[in-house]
């Protein structure tokens, strides 16, 4: 039942075009509690269309410095863009940080 609860709290956040705030102030929600559920949400959602994701694994690094355009990488309600010039340490922290939320 709390699930189901806070889930719909969530999508209502979402369409309603409010800040986390706003919304927290107006339906007498503790902001606390809502954030914490935001971050669940957006957990089940990665989970949901973690199916539709494909690894993607290059030969040699070469390769990668060698493409003129960028990557988009969307899961989850985020998009992530990648230039060429892109640390692929601080790229695979930034995947593994997203994964978690």
């Amino acid at each position: 039942m709390e699930r189901k609860h806070w889930i719909k709290h969530v999508e209502a956040w979402k369409e309603s075009g409010l800040t986390r705030k706003m919304y927290c102030q107006e339906n007498d929600v503790k902001a606390s509690t809502f954030n914490t559920w935001v971050r669940r949400y957006r957990g089940i959602l990665f989970k949901e269309n973690a199916s539709d994701l494909v690894e993607i694994k290059p030969k040699r690094s070469r390769e990668i410095k060698s493409l003129n355009s960028r990557i988009e990488i969307a899961a989850g309600g985020f998009t992530i863009r990648v230039s060429e010039e892109v640390d692929m340490n601080l790229l695979r922290k930034v995947l593994l940080m997203v994964e978690g939320l």
